[in-house]
């Protein structure tokens, strides 16, 4: 993953140990809804997804994320890459900043 500002490095959470960090920031204490509003596959491992993540950040506030996801599978169906952009300034807008 690229720069973040939940990155106190700002070098992205690339590789494994990285990405659970962000995993166990980010997603994992959430309350987030992920909804695929449609998927487009190209060709038998890539898929393209326009989806919205709905997530509670408090107890009157909840934020709509809308994003672009793209994935790769391997020959199991297992995610051997994941990709997902969204606009950083909207979330910043919903969240009053």
């Amino acid at each position: 993953m690229g720069p973040s500002p939940h990155d106190p490095t700002d070098e992205g959470f690339a590789g494994k140990e990285r990405v659970e960090e962000f995993w166990d920031l980010m997603i994992g204490p959430s309350t987030m809804v992920i909804t695929s509003h449609k998927q487009i596959a190209a060709g038998p491992v890539d898929c393209a997804c326009i989806a919205t993540a709905t997530n509670h950040v408090g107890k009157d506030l909840s934020i709509d994320i809308e994003m672009i996801v793209t994935y790769r599978v391997n020959g199991e169906g297992l995610i051997t890459s994941l990709n997902a952009y969204w606009d950083l300034n909207a979330v910043a807008e919903q969240l009053g900043g």
